[in-house]
């Protein structure tokens, strides 16, 4: 693989740095939560005709509109799947883990509780899985 990569900016990157690395990793996390994957499994019966009202407060308008993320481009899904082969190349488990929550976005106090640690701690194993994968994005 080039060293050199586009970012969404347009900007080519040739040297790799850990607030790089970080923010591919968060516009990955939003190119996810965006995307509207519906699994391996077909789709159920639809119909177009609105659902009958059964209750007073279910009439229209009632609640509010369920708002949707734009749809990603195929650019924002590429460099989600390289982002994604990132994850895959990591040396262990662990680092796996730490960089999918960070590309998740989990916050690092609920990271720490769910591992029975500080958030201190949550914080260094973050610096160092991206320390480790900007590293490696280097050394190709």
């Amino acid at each position: 693989m080039a060293k050199h990569a586009l970012l969404k900016s347009g900007a080519e990157v040739a040297y790799w740095d850990a607030d790089t690395v970080r923010a591919a990793l968060a516009e990955a996390g939003r190119t996810l939560r965006a995307w509207r994957c519906r699994g391996c499994w077909p789709a159920e019966y639809r119909s177009t005709a609105p659902e009958p009202v059964r209750l007073w407060w279910e009439a229209y308008g009632q609640e509010p509109p369920e708002l949707r993320l734009p749809v990603p481009s195929p650019a924002a899904i590429g460099r989600f799947d390289r982002v994604l082969g990132w994850i895959a190349g990591a040396a262990d488990v662990a680092t796996r883990r730490v960089l999918w929550e960070i590309v998740h976005g989990v916050s690092l106090r609920r990271a720490a509780r769910a591992q029975g640690c500080s958030h201190e701690a949550v914080r260094r194993r973050r610096a160092r899985a991206v320390a480790e994968l900007t590293a490696s994005l280097n050394r190709l």
